[in-house]
């Protein structure tokens, strides 16, 4: 059962990503340069298990796009001073990630976490990519592999992501 400040949570996480995406340019057209991007997020799997095959994921994507400049960010770890009442990023937080101006967020999560999802829209980049079609309120491009949450699901991404971005 949820506690009260998890209901919360969803509640205030999606009225906040619902006035964001308002004033955002929800539509993509493949193909796009990859040139175009300068600067991405790859939220880090809250799966513990999958946190070795992100990493290498995240080099070889490093390697692939050589002009990308691409952050970590791991949902788990950040501070507590940095988190509101309600356990989701506060207003510095979001507004430090805002400011990076990404044009990518790339979420490696095996399934759909809210959290994750509420920081790839408040971060304000036009291209948010997920490995499932769970809610597409959140992402605006979904690669459903076969075998989600495998290193085998990152290597089939980094294949569909040179298609798209060439």
């Amino acid at each position: 059962m949820k506690s009260l400040r998890q209901v919360l949570a969803e509640k205030y996480i999606n009225w906040k990503a619902r006035k964001a995406l308002k004033n955002m340019d929800l539509s993509v057209s493949f193909p796009i340069h990859a040139t175009s991007v300068k600067r991405v997020l790859i939220i880090l799997p809250r799966n513990l298990d999958l946190l070795d095959d992100a990493s290498q994921f995240v080099q070889v994507l490093r390697r692939t796009f050589s002009f990308w400049n691409i952050s970590m960010f791991d949902v788990d770890k950040i501070p507590e001073s940095h988190l509101n009442w309600l356990h989701l990023p506060n207003t510095q937080q979001l507004k430090s990630l805002q400011a990076a101006r990404y044009d990518l967020v790339i979420d490696l999560n095996d399934f759909f976490d809210l959290r994750s999802a509420y920081i790839s829209v408040m971060s304000g980049a036009p291209y948010r990519v997920h490995l499932r079609n769970h809610d597409n309120r959140f992402y605006n491009i979904f690669y459903g592999p076969s075998q989600v949450g495998t290193p085998n699901a990152y290597r089939s991404l980094l294949e569909q992501l040179q298609k798209f971005f060439i």
